[in-house]
């Protein structure tokens, strides 16, 4: 039971930002989720993390925030000259500071209390860091008060006209700790109503490492190990926070959501008892400790948790639990009873943020009754004496379950000596409030913008989705009396949360709702409608004055959607922050190549290994077919050769004759051969793209090449044992000096089999390319010697003696001069695709930077602003007026790239209308979903039709330039052709296409073409809060734009273009299909007592989901791809399903059940039928075979349906 005393504070609200955490959600959920939020970076100069500085070892280690640039300007009334000039930490903790006050339910342009301020600020580091500094005295004093230290406070109380004590706090990295006590003292002598307190600490440039020396305070390798035996030293973090406090009586009189209480605060300093000025004190800590335990006025022995100041360093953690015990042994002799830990192993040392952030952590801890573990803990620093003090550390997630009410303390100490401390104590249970007055409820929502209002709806949609205990009244009292009344304005009058959700999720409403039925239509009705009235007229309405009568709680609901923008000086040059995203988009770059590399890891020591064996070639009637079987056939290996045919036919057992493009005569060749011999066929050789090709076209023979391998693929659908697929090519893929001649339309297949093996994981693929330019024997050496090799090289290019496998070299492309990108003012260039997010986007470039003449390709023409597609339209319309306002010409041409009388339609009209043609962007791709399809769900027409603009267009557009001056001609490729996909086996072929011709026309044509293997584009979406954590590596439209200038500049004929280290995505894309090739070799086997109550099951995928995009607010029915989610990713949140519940979950079903309520009732179904086999009965018989006895199993339903075989005896039941 919680006792209260008239010094008790209560914590009313609370915001922050942390590293890898946009809000205190994120940074709780990041906890519990033992998560390393440190950012570490590879050095330009150097492949390793770290390098030498002089003498001195630099290590790129720190904890950032995203989007430190951005700011809210016009919410704040900042004119955009001061929004550049304002240090960003003053910008975020402006922000902040108004988020925590909403979160506390109170309106703080309204409030008649007096508020005060106790705010910390960490060094200016924003002038230093960008160009351009002050050259007039006014200029001057400007960025002396827009950037110093003391004048955060002061200037937040300006903004938010604070009428209390506004105090800027420097104790250094006891600083916002320092500030909550300074605010607590406020409140108990009666200074203040309101008390905010906080600090923020953003070194500027984020991306920057350190100089690690040995004895000083930093960390040696990059991580903060506190209380560990390894225990070296700090990481440092940037970040911020601010709580709200109150007088705890009157927070429960007024209603106040209380997220915990603080009992008692010290500070004090060391003096000089101590080694030195920067060293800590044993009894300065343990003074600070002690008196504050003794301002609380409770057992020391109640306290179960101390957030430490701990930040790692080999004196400064032993120091402080040495202080820490000596405290406690004041008023207790009990050992070990009370866990320790220390936030900075997650986030870093956040200097004057991080004793606020250790508060924090700690409130949320006392609020959610768990205690997150002190990440990287091992065991403990033998310097510290655990086994005697009252400490241990908490190294796992742990419930927090206390006799009495949790209670715990935290610690901040600061470089010179000022420690504060703080006890705190979990909040007192909630009383329910009483709702006296009618049960018609008006929810209000106001905002700056129709943009914010929106976001708005759709935030407090979800938050009460997400939290379906807050009471509607609460709501409707915490927005009417909790925040700032804008001019775009929205209410609703509802009888239950229901009707509010169905209102907020109407887009097409006016600015008001209701939903009451006749019943309710009484004078109080009618009164609340004309008060309603006046508010959305901009009249003012005295809401707590209509609450006068009822007791109502404030609640923690979402906070204003800020509309930021960037503002940075020196905007040429960008802000500093995006000088260093502009110097990591220096390093995104990679030129593909083929490197040498021996096979390793022999698995067997020759051919005859396999005798016994049966495997199926599809041959050609050449040297290289016959050789290879004779070469298979003598080693003891059975032989099914398969040859072109136009008819199917069976020659003999051992040959046939198939139609490659007839799908159904595969089936035919696997109903043929029989189940027995297709499920032990573990290998099959694919040499019908080793012959030369008849067909004279490109396109026709890019169809039959893949459409032959489709329908080989989708034959074995219902085999069972693994088999590894050979497709053995010739001339399909472009080696610098290897090639006379490239047959790149095979190369098609190349992308095929990437996306194979991701789908079904059965089958293995190993992709080989020889040059018919040397003689069949070496070949047959060369690709025999690969059979008896377990590698992990998929393709594989053999020319001479050299084996090769796909490399990726990393280039840095600093950003060029204008004069270096082959861009000319007022040119004229073509976009197909041009009414696409990409192409739109690289459009506006042009035009806003070179006034282009443009020509925009698109199906459909100009966008029609009728039928279903009306958003997409309008948004198209918009950005093509916004490209005319920069002074271009656009011309939006209705052609299809596939088309070769529309295109060459398109180019006639270019040279008439504008004259030469000075580059070509090809962006032209079938995008639309229907045609991502399973390899197994796969037809024809799905692949004529992705096939169509990338492979076809590319031809077309190649023959239509033949012969013309052209600057460039850019395909716009992805990463498909490295990474794979689900549902991308067409895509992916298609791209690898687009990369090989681009490679064939610079060799073969001469021509400046260029394909570019771009990563992810971001693109606004509707739930832009979700999947943060996977959307942040995808590229952002700027940086898109950046990024094309610099491929420009290229003298090469393809770059990857990877937002995160290449060859390590390709790595994890291998690991994680090697990681489900081993769960589907171990069977698995379901708990005896099956699991499959709705509930639970939902409850276990909803955290799955949870886990995966780091956002603990994901809904039933937020779809996995919209939250931020990819194709490839959907094996690892399968594979967690399948783990966590026991089944195996069949790939196309969970592709097609991506949200969590259609994964439930996925995993479910299975469930059940396993649960069903389970639980049937079996029998045991036996059968005299040849005088042995043979015992089988039937189960019921067989036994009964087929009855028992002749000579079976001894039938029992298992």
């Amino acid at each position: 039971m919680n006792l209260m005393c008239a010094n008790d504070i209560a914590i009313i609200g609370m915001a922050g930002r942390f590293p890898q955490a946009e809000n205190i959600d994120q940074f709780w959920n990041n906890l519990m989720k033992n998560k390393d939020c440190i950012t570490r970076w590879e050095s330009k100069e150097s492949s390793n993390d770290e390098k030498e500085v002089h003498q001195y070892k630099e290590l790129k280690s720190r904890g950032i925030l995203n989007n430190i640039d951005q700011f809210d300007a016009a919410f704040f009334d900042v004119s955009f000259h001061e929004a550049e000039m304002l240090d960003p930490q003053h910008r975020l903790f402006l922000e902040c500071v108004w988020q925590a006050l909403e979160n506390a339910g109170y309106d703080i342009t309204s409030y008649d209390g007096i508020a005060s301020l106790y705010a910390a600020c960490g060094k200016n580091t924003y002038i230093d860091a960008v160009e351009g500094k002050a050259s007039t005295p006014a200029e001057i004093f400007q960025q002396y008060t827009t950037n110093g230290a003391d004048f955060l406070p002061t200037r937040v109380a300006y903004k938010l006209n604070l009428k209390g004590e506004s105090i800027a706090i420097q104790t250094a990295c006891s600083s916002s700790l320092v500030a909550v006590h300074m605010a607590c003292q406020s409140l108990l002598s009666g200074n203040s109503d309101l008390a905010i307190a906080g600090g923020v600490h953003i070194a500027i440039p984020e991306k920057k490492g350190y100089l690690y020396q040995e004895g000083m305070i930093f960390s040696p390798d990059g991580y903060c190990r506190p209380f560990d035996h390894r225990s070296k030293g700090q990481v440092d973090g940037n970040g911020l926070g601010v709580v709200v406090l109150k007088k705890l009586e009157e927070a429960l009189s007024d209603g106040d959501f209380i997220y915990a209480v603080i009992k008692g605060s010290a500070v004090n300093n060391d003096g000089n008892d101590k080694a030195g000025y920067s060293a800590p004190s044993v009894s300065g800590q343990a003074e600070v400790i002690a008196t504050a335990l003794g301002m609380a006025d409770i057992s020391a022995e109640s306290i179960s948790y101390v957030e430490a100041h701990a930040s790692a360093t080999p004196l400064g953690d032993p120091i402080e639990v040495k202080g820490l015990s000596q405290a406690f042994s004041m008023f207790t002799d009990k050992k070990q009873f009370c866990a320790i830990g220390s936030v900075k192993s997650s986030i870093g040392h956040l200097n004057h943020a991080s004793g606020i952030a250790g508060l924090i952590k700690t409130v949320l801890s006392l609020h959610h009754g768990k205690i997150p573990a002190t990440v990287h803990y091992e065991k403990p620093n033998p310097a510290i004496d655990f086994e005697h003090s009252p400490f241990y550390v908490c190294g796992e997630n742990t419930n927090w379950e206390s006799d009495g009410p949790r209670r715990a303390g935290v610690s901040s100490f600061g470089i010179g000596g000022t420690n504060a401390h703080v006890v705190l104590e979990q909040a007192p249970e909630k009383m329910t409030s009483v709702k006296l007055n009618n049960s018609l409820e008006w929810i209000t929502l106001s905002a700056k913008s129709q943009e914010a209002l929106t976001n708005m709806k759709r935030n407090l949609k979800e938050a009460m989705e997400h939290h379906p205990t807050m009471r509607l009244e609460d709501i409707a009292y915490t927005l009417n009396t909790g925040r700032a009344v804008f001019a775009h304005r929205w209410a609703a009058l509802v009888r239950n949360k229901d009707e509010l959700i169905q209102a907020l999720s109407d887009s097409e409403q006016p600015s008001k709702c209701f939903v009451a039925d006749d019943a309710y239509k009484d004078e109080a009705y009618s009164n609340m409608i004309q008060q309603v009235d006046r508010w959305l007229n901009h009249h003012e309405v005295d809401w707590n004055a209509f609450y006068t009568l009822d007791q109502r709680s404030r609640v923690p609901l979402p906070s204003y959607p800020f509309e930021r923008e960037s503002y940075w000086l020196t905007r040429e040059k960008k802000l500093e922050h995006k000088l260093e995203s502009e110097m990591e988009i220096n390093d995104w770059f990679y030129i593909p190549t083929w490197e040498k590399s021996s096979a390793t890891n022999k698995e067997v020591e020759s051919l005859e290994a396999f005798r016994n064996s049966c495997w199926i070639v599809f041959a050609n009637e050449d040297q290289f077919s016959n050789e290879l079987i004779d070469r298979l056939t003598h080693a003891g290996i059975s032989v099914i050769k398969v040859l072109h045919g136009k008819t199917f036919m069976q020659m003999d057992r051992e040959t046939y004759y198939i139609n490659p493009t007839a799908s159904d005569h595969y089936q035919k060749l696997m109903t043929a051969l029989g189940e027995d011999i297709t499920d032990n066929i573990n290998h099959m050789f694919y040499l019908w793209s080793y012959a030369e090709q008849v067909d004279s076209s490109f396109e026709g023979t890019v169809s039959k090449d893949y459409l032959s391998v489709l329908y080989l693929i989708q034959s074995l659908e219902q085999k069972t044992s693994e088999v590894t697929l050979w497709v053995i090519t010739s001339d399909a893929q472009a080696v610098a000096g290897g090639n006379q001649c490239w047959s790149i339309e095979k190369s098609v297949l190349f992308g095929l089999c990437k996306v194979i093996p991701q789908e079904l994981d059965y089958m293995r693929t190993r992709a080989i390319d020889f040059t018919k330019a040397e003689h069949v024997d070496l070949h047959i050496d060369q690709l025999c010697n690969e059979l008896l090799f377990h590698t992990s090289d998929s393709e594989v290019v053999y020319r001479g003696a050299n084996r090769l496998v796909p490399a990726y070299k990393q280039i840095s492309l600093s950003k060029p001069n204008r004069e270096s990108v082959p861009i000319r003012q007022k040119g004229t260039y073509l976009i197909t695709g041009g009414l696409g997010k990409m192409g739109l986007t690289l459009a506006e470039f042009l035009a806003k930077e070179y006034q282009a003449n443009l020509i925009l390709t698109s199906r459909s023409g100009f966008p029609s602003l009728e039928g279903e597609d009306h958003p997409t339209a309008v948004h198209r319309v918009n950005q093509l007026e916004k490209i005319k306002n920069y002074g271009s010409k656009v011309v939006v041409k209705k052609a299809d790239a596939a088309n070769r009388n529309e295109m060459e339609s398109c180019l006639n009209d270019i040279h008439q209308e504008f004259g030469a043609l000075h580059g070509v962007i090809h962006a032209a791709g079938a995008a639309d979903s229907r045609y991502f399809r399973f390899i197994n769900e796969t037809t024809e027409d799905i692949v004529d039709e992705v096939l169509s603009s990338k492979v076809q267009g590319t031809l077309i557009l190649a023959d239509l330039l033949k012969g013309v001056s052209i600057d460039f001609v850019l395909n716009c490729s992805s990463l498909s052709p490295l990474l794979g996909g689900l549902t991308f086996a067409a895509y992916a072929a298609a791209n690898r296409f687009q990369d090989e011709f681009s490679v064939y026309q610079q060799h073969h044509r001469f021509q400046p073409w260029i394909s570019v293997n771009w990563d992810t584009w971001k693109f606004p979406v509707q739930k832009s809060d979700f999947g943060a954590a996977i959307l942040e590596t995808s590229i952002k439209p700027e940086a898109g734009v950046l990024a094309f200038q610099r491929v420009l500049t290229l003298n090469t004929s393809r770059v990857v273009v990877s937002t995160i280290p290449l060859n390590e995505r390709i790595r994890k894309v291998e690991e994680s299909l090697t990681v489900r090739r081993k769960q589907d070799k171990e069977e698995v086997v379901a708990s005896t007592n099956l699991v499959f109550d709705r509930d639970t099951v939902q409850s276990i995928i909803l955290n799955i989901y949870s886990s995966f995009f780091g956002n603990s607010s994901v809904a039933v029915d937020d779809d996995f791809f919209t939250l931020g989610g990819t194709s490839l990713e959907v094996l690892h949140l399968l594979s967690d399903a399948e783990q966590q519940l026991g089944i195996k979950i069949p790939l196309d079903l969970g592709f097609k059940a991506l949200t969590p309520q259609l994964l439930t009732e996925l995993c479910i179904s299975i469930l059940e039928e396993k649960a069903k086999q389970n639980s049937e009965k079996k029998y045991v018989y036996e059968v005299d075979i040849d005088g042995e006895i043979a015992i089988f199993t039937v189960t019921e339903s067989d036994y009964h349906k087929y009855g028992l075989p002749e000579g079976a005896k001894n039938l029992r039941v298992v």
